[in-house]
């Protein structure tokens, strides 16, 4: 929860190049390209892309390649068997030079499916014979393939798919097997086969199959000299063969009927007649164009077109388990095996299915594939509001130029490895790019940014807030995916601008009273015309605060005080774990213009610190302020700051301006004095994992936090004076490093590493609080020192010392006192803050 509390309110107005100036950005936006499905090939994927509007030319990257300014609409990409594509398009405009946004597709390349080969769909053996089937494969793609069988005789070896058995009496009978092959990518070619085992009679009728032909042979008759043979009632007589090879159509029979002849006695022989119907095996169907895997992004198209091959010419018939077919959220037509399902946010995950096809004839050809929507996030606008006397933070509708808002996000990992997620924001005119973030399976984060509307981040009546995405996927051994998404939520603006603000940073009370009260400002300020303008404020003595007419830019404000009490912390308490108490002001009016109505409201928190006895409050300029501005780029790079935060808030000259950090542990607190008043300066706190680029050595001592502290934009730093950091050390870091209270320092770079004067502000269980007096601002490193350690120097004379020592120590007699209000009002401070804990994000 940020703390805004403002004195003033100014509509500045910032005249900021942004590319190419003016002319840029008056421009035409440049259109996102669309990516079309991409065509695949024996290895190779094609894509192709429609430019979006005001566009000239693309750059692209593929596989991490980039190609940047060509004004082709496709790119071919070979890669080896199952390889992956990843491409981006962004158009690009060579006038305004504005870069559209990127558009994202990953691409693998469709598995080829195995074949099974050299298995027939029959086979004829006597009692006493040996069943040999040895089958093969084909895969262009080189995969080595494994065979599986559902014999229950014989010996049979996986790896060759070799099944062999010797027959022996009693095994007559009919045997219904299969045989099929995997290339471990989801493509499974399986053949169906009986095995006829007859008793040994002495006479033998056997065949083999192939493309539209039937051959039989037999054992010669006793006393036959020749045969008379008739296949499919075409009789061939005297025949001295012992075979006939016949040509029929696929899936044809061959009806054979045999019997001895002998010449010399010109009888057929009696006990020498065989018979037998074969049909022709029947040739494998092929599905293709079905890739082991899709990824998805959460909102988007499953789209699966499969084809199949067929050397008979059968019509393929497809199914699936796909369990959006039978939940009716997507759509699949058996007759072409289109498989069609439009995602949507709730359908992140990962899933687990397979499309066949079948012949009709007995075989069937299977992939098996995963459907992977890796990310499943939820991003939206909120706001803090009044529900029986609490604060409770609901979904925003509205905003305006100085009102705090927050966003609330939450990512899921759903698919089924590990990713590492990186999240850039783009709001307010900056850009901050979050540290990179390892969710697990199933694992889930959850943030929220609070921050103050700015004008920069006004689009029109819009109010803009982008999350660029990137998710990297990882299974241990190498990464699985790369997930790249943007998207942007949008807030409706209406042209009014901070209505409520306070002149207090925080308040003590005593038995029902506080000194000095509050004093609350409430302002009317429009960029249009508008009528009938109230805003209603529970704490204003008449409530209401009506203007008939407010016209375009001239303010219209009143200002009344507030004697807060301890019993306000009841009925007006914050959503926060310290005491504090907030009121709303609600704005109402109609544009003139349009007769349109409009409303929005408007908060103000105070810290309260209860005492035993009455004391005094000074205000510390105007508050704890906005957060989230621009203004102060970051100071070193982004691998070396741990959290950064900055604080915005209206200062008048001579007078302590205190601002309250909560996100920035262990820095809680910044005060200091401005020679001149001015308007929305920033403060900038950097919490640093290692030493800053602008020291040149470590600091002395143990090390407990390194951090930066940059006051204003370039040049109001000589302004500043009377510097105050407050901040705490954990007690279990000073006990596990043998350290006292009393040892902690606080080193502030200048030219070397010079000792700020330090006073313990408070003590508690677990943490202690101190108060560093450090002039103006820069570097600081808060170690732990014991008093022998301390490195003696000459005193030095002010802050601005240039000398270049390692260590340097200051006088105790420093010359920068704190005044007896300044005390006070930290003790409050502190108090207030060091009653919640600083890790968590509201």
């Amino acid at each position: 929860m940020y703390i805004k509390k403002e004195t003033l309110i100014v509509l500045l107005v910032l005249s900021i190049p942004l590319f190419s100036g003016a002319g840029a950005a008056n421009a035409e936006a440049v259109g996102k390209p669309v990516l079309n499905a991409p065509a695949t090939g024996n290895y190779w994927v094609n894509y192709t892309w429609s430019a979006g509007a005001n566009t000239d030319s693309f750059n692209v990257s593929v596989n991490g390649v980039w190609t940047n300014g060509t004004a082709t609409t496709d790119s071919s990409t070979s890669v080896g068997p199952h390889g992956w594509a990843n491409i981006s398009v962004a158009g690009y405009n060579s006038t305004s030079g504005q870069l559209s946004d990127f558009e994202y597709m990953s691409t693998r390349v469709p598995n080829n499916p195995i074949t099974l080969t050299d298995v027939q769909s029959s086979y004829l053996l006597y009692e006493g014979q040996t069943l040999y089937i040895s089958p093969g494969y084909t895969d262009a793609d080189g995969d080595k393939g494994t065979f599986a069988t559902t014999a229950t005789k014989g010996t049979f070896d996986s790896s060759s798919g070799v099944l062999s058995w010797k027959t022996k009496g009693g095994d007559r009978g009919v045997y219904n097997w299969q045989i099929n092959v995997t290339d471990g990518y989801g493509s499974i070619s399986q053949w169906r086969f009986t095995v006829t085992v007859k008793q040994n009679t002495g006479l033998k009728l056997a065949y083999t199959t192939g493309n539209s032909w039937v051959n039989y042979t037999w054992s010669p008759f006793p006393d036959a000299d020749s045969y008379n043979v008739s296949v499919n009632s075409v009789w061939t007589n005297g025949t001295a063969a012992t075979y006939s090879n016949t040509l029929v159509g696929s899936h044809g029979w061959a009806n054979i009927s045999v019997a001895g002849y002998n010449s010399t006695s010109g009888q057929l022989l009696d006990f020498g007649f065989l018979s037998m119907n074969t049909q022709v095996s029947d040739n494998p169907i092929t599905l293709t164009n079905v890739p082991d895997r899709y990824l998805l992004n959460e909102v988007g198209t499953l789209y699966i077109s499969p084809g199949y091959t067929d050397a008979d010419g059968d019509t393929g018939v497809f199914s699936t388990n796909a369990a959006c077919v039978t939940n009716a959220k997507c759509t699949f037509d058996p007759s072409t095996g289109v498989l069609s399902w439009t995602v949507g946010p709730e359908d992140s995950g990962t899933y687990n299915w397979y499309i066949n096809v079948t012949d009709g004839y007995g075989s069937v050809s299977t992939q098996n594939f995963k459907v992977i929507i890796p990310l499943n996030y939820s991003i939206n606008f909120i706001q803090p509001a009044i529900i029986n006397d609490k604060e409770q933070w609901v979904d925003a509708r509205v905003g305006h130029v100085g009102k705090l808002i927050g966003v609330n996000a939450t990512f899921k990992n759903t698919g089924e490895d590990s990713l590492v997620l990186m999240i850039t924001e783009i709001y307010n005119n900056t850009r901050n790019r979050l540290s990179p973030l390892t969710l697990a399976k199933d694992q889930s984060f959850s943030y929220r940014n609070l921050f103050e509307l700015n004008s920069t981040g006004v689009n029109g009546d819009l109010f803009n807030y982008t999350f660029e995405i990137e998710a990297v996927g990882s299974n241990g051994r190498e990464s699985t995916f790369v997930y790249s998404n943007t998207t942007t939520i949008s807030l409706q603006v209406i042209p009014i601008y901070k209505i409520k603000r306070a002149n207090a940073d925080a308040v003590l009370v005593s038995q029902g009273s506080n000194t000095p009260p509050i004093v609350y400002t409430l302002e009317a300020n429009s960029s249009v015309n508008l009528t009938d303008v109230s805003i209603y404020d529970p704490f204003y003595p008449g409530k209401y605060y009506n203007i008939s007419k407010l016209e375009a830019n001239k303010p219209n404000s009143t200002n009344y005080t507030y004697q807060a009490t301890t019993n306000d912390l009841s009925s007006k308490k914050c959503d926060e774990q310290y005491s504090c108490i907030i009121n709303m002001a609600t704005f109402t009016g109609t544009i003139e213009s349009t007769g349109e109505p409009i409303s929005d409201t408007d908060y103000v928190e105070i810290p309260v610190l209860s005492i035993s006895s009455p004391t005094s409050s000074s205000r510390g300029g105007g508050g704890g302020g906005g957060g989230g501005g621009g203004g102060i780029p970051p100071s070193e790079d982004y691998n070396n700051i741990e959290q950064r935060e900055i604080r915005e808030m209206d200062i008048l000259s001579r007078t302590a301006s205190v601002y309250t950090f909560k996100s920035v542990n262990p820095v809680m607190v910044v005060s200091f004095e401005s020679s001149t008043s001015e308007n929305g300066i920033a403060v900038a706190v950097e919490i640093l994992k290692n030493r800053s680029k602008h020291a040149g050595a470590d600091a002395p001592g143990k090390l407990y936090k390194y951090f930066n502290v940059y006051v204003g934009t370039s040049g109001f730093g000589k302004k500043v004076s009377k510097g105050v950091v407050a901040y705490s050390v954990n007690n279990s870091w000073l006990e596990k490093n043998g350290l006292d209270p009393e040892d902690i320092r606080l080193y502030k770079w200048q030219g070397s590493w010079v000792e700020k004067d330090t006073e313990i502000v408070e003590r508690r269980t677990n943490q202690t609080y101190y108060a560093s007096l450090v002039g103006n601002f820069s570097s600081f490193a808060i170690v732990g020192l014991k008093k022998q350690e301390v490195i003696s120097v000459s005193p030095l004379m002010n802050d601005t010392s240039n000398e270049s020592n390692a260590t340097q120590s200051a006088n105790s007699g420093s010359n920068l006192t704190v005044s007896l209000s300044l005390i006070l009002l930290m003790l409050a401070i502190v108090g207030i803050v060091s009653g919640y804990y600083y890790f968590k994000k509201k």
